[in-house]
């Protein structure tokens, strides 16, 4: 799940649990201790799917920061392999062509 659809989600969930508020109170034909009980039970219930939401996309955010590091270092250490192979091939060039240079001078 993507993280722009984790917080669209967490922000229907909020947005649902307040309209559901809001229409509990306006519509309630019980007692007010009665409906602030169910209102209580409500926020609670959608608090619980915030957290549980939020854990989640705090799970997938790590995961995917690790997934990233773990790629980083791979890329960064085959970058680094190839700049001591062209290192390599580079010195082997120069002394070839000093060595030339050098059998030119002597002649």
């Amino acid at each position: 799940m993507r993280l722009n659809s984790i917080v669209t989600l967490i922000s229907g969930i909020v947005v649902g649990g307040l309209a559901g508020a809001t229409v509990g109170l306006l519509a309630a034909p019980r007692p007010g201790q009665q409906t602030r009980k169910l209102i209580k039970e409500n926020v609670d219930e959608n608090l619980a799917k915030i957290s549980s939401s939020v854990g989640e996309a705090q799970r997938q955010v790590t995961s995917r920061v690790d997934l990233v590091g773990r790629e980083t270092g791979k890329r960064s250490r085959r970058l680094q392999r190839i700049g001591q192979r062209m290192m390599a091939e580079q010195k082997a060039s120069l002394e070839r062509g000093l060595s030339r240079a050098k059998k030119v001078i002597s002649v």
